[in-house]
């Protein structure tokens, strides 16, 4: 089933429970249902989550329109629309419940759940600004403080934090072993289709720097060695590889807040971050920069 998240606090909020009777092959079922109200808590949290939802529907209008919208633009064009005016209506959501409910939990849960992972990290701190002491001093805003204080280690200027992986031959690689050179902090994983699309991109970009000094270390998101392996040996990568084989529980994906894949980040020779969410021309742009005179 679905799981809905109750925020309490001291406001009283009225919980109406009933038991629902329901056929069922041929059985009679009792299903309870809840009706949260009474909070102005709850009513934040659930405006959000429908827009959350009307997102979903678009996208699910989309997965299904695969193959019959191929051909017909229109439609593809009209879904495009909505797509975005959705996203937009998103965005106008979170913002205006932002300003607001600066005094109310559900807000720093907002911020840290939608905001953290879309926006950048000069807004996500001038929202948690405008939150008030008491929330910011409450559970779910000191968890929004954490959020925000892992962001910053990954965000450009930040030291890249350092970490030990494996490589395919059992060997222990850490990034502080590329310190001097630099690198391209590259997750990925043999599953990911973007991934793949983006190797000639990456490829092109080692050939022309590697010689002056550039180096790649790709982080994979596999959980199975053989499909890890054997996506290297197909793409002919050549640099270095490790991997947790943990899937998306990689240690080192969660230190870096990679939410998805392929997520790419430079690293310069005193090991500082200078460049993030790179792909195809950027990539190019930001190595080139590092090796101009």
């Amino acid at each position: 089933g679905s799981t809905n998240i109750v925020i309490l606090d001291s406001i009283p909020i009225h919980v109406k429970c009933e038991t629902v009777k329901k056929m069922n092959r041929g059985k009679e079922v009792e299903s309870v249902k809840t009706e949260i109200s009474g909070s102005v808590e709850q009513d934040i949290f659930k405006t959000m989550l429908l827009t959350q939802r009307d997102e979903m529907l678009v996208m699910l209008g989309f997965s299904f329109m695969g193959k019959a919208g191929e051909g017909n633009a229109a439609i593809q064009d009209s879904l495009g629309q909505m797509y975005l005016a959705v996203k937009a209506k998103t965005v106008r959501t979170i913002d205006s419940l932002v300003t607001n409910y600066p005094d109310c939990h559900a807000t720093a849960l907002i911020i840290d759940k939608f905001v953290i992972k879309n926006r950048g990290l000069a807004e996500i701190e001038k929202m948690y600004e405008s939150l008030t002491p008491r929330i910011k001093n409450a559970y779910l805003g000191r968890k929004l403080k954490t959020s925000i204080d892992n962001l910053k280690k990954t965000s450009i200027g930040s030291v890249a934090p350092d970490f030990t992986l494996t490589a395919p031959d059992g060997k222990n690689v850490s990034l502080s072993d590329y310190r001097g050179k630099i690198v391209l902090l590259d997750f990925w994983a043999s599953w990911c289709g973007p991934c793949l699309r983006e190797v000639p991109n990456v490829k092109k970009v080692y050939d022309k720097f590697h010689g002056k000094g550039f180096e790649i270390l790709s982080v994979s998101l596999d959980d199975k060695k053989d499909d890890w392996i054997s996506a290297i040996e197909r793409n002919d990568l050549d640099w270095g590889h490790v991997s947790s084989l943990k899937g998306w529980d990689c240690p080192v994906a969660k230190l870096y807040n990679v939410s998805g894949v392929p997520a790419m980040l430079l690293v310069d020779k005193e090991g500082k971050i200078v460049a993030t969410k790179l792909r195809g021309d950027l990539l190019m742009e930001k190595v080139a920069e590092q090796f101009e005179e």
